[in-house]
């Protein structure tokens, strides 16, 4: 069987509130998937980079435009849970201000948002990558500060 690699791009959007922009997953056709919690995000198009491709999902989810700020630490996983060695994502995450307009579900992958503190992040069911970018944006909030 083929081995497969899938880049994605997520944009970490926080409030003045020390929130996070989440999106619930409507999935029906991935019921391991479904109505998991997760940041904006998506794959990235053949001739596009990942920084349009957050821009242009963001848009397409959320009915918001952002700005990217900066770049966070690229994650790798899988989330094909009947066969993890075959099909794996290349995800690169950045801190995202909105720019334009107030979030709402604008795709029907997108069941609804919420703006969620750390904390219940980590509580919640979340997307196998959630985590991950979590851990990196711990990494790059002690740096900064």
């Amino acid at each position: 069987m083929k081995k497969q690699t899938i880049v994605g791009a997520l944009a970490v959007v926080k409030n003045s509130n020390e929130q996070f922009l989440m999106g619930l997953r409507n999935d029906q056709e991935r019921p391991d998937l479904h109505h998991l919690w997760e940041f904006p995000g998506g794959v990235v198009e053949f001739d596009e980079k990942p920084e349009e491709a957050v821009v242009r999902e963001v848009e397409e989810e959320m009915g918001v435009k952002v700005k990217i700020l900066r770049p966070i630490l690229p994650v790798i996983i899988s989330y094909d849970l009947q066969k993890p060695s075959l099909k794996r994502y290349l995800l690169f995450p950045y801190f995202c201000k909105i720019i334009k307009g107030e979030p709402k579900p604008s795709d029907p992958e997108v069941e609804k948002i919420r703006w969620v503190r750390l904390e219940e992040i980590k509580a919640d069911r979340c997307m196998p990558s959630t985590e991950k970018v979590l851990k990196n944006v711990l990494k790059l909030k002690k740096c900064l500060t």
